[in-house]
């Protein structure tokens, strides 16, 4: 069985109900390099994001907070 993003993160769009284009503002490390950055080279991988974090629903366009997103019931 296929996992749903509202039955592992307990979020969803509050406007339209979608949870399958969902994206969060996360701050990342990235190494630095002469024609630009990369991600996947920086030591540190971790990502931080919080109920704070702008939150876009691709599907509808609602604009909010992960607080705002989350249903708090799988």
């Amino acid at each position: 069985m296929m996992t749903t993003v509202k039955q592992a993160w307990e979020m969803c769009c509050p406007n339209c109900g979608a949870d399958s284009r969902i994206d969060v503002l996360a701050q990342i490390w990235v190494r630095l390099l002469p024609n630009g950055t990369d991600a996947a080279q920086a030591s540190e991988a971790s990502e931080e994001w919080d109920n704070n974090s702008p939150c876009i629903c691709e599907h509808c366009g609602h604009r909010g907070t992960v607080g705002d997103f989350a249903t708090g019931q799988p």
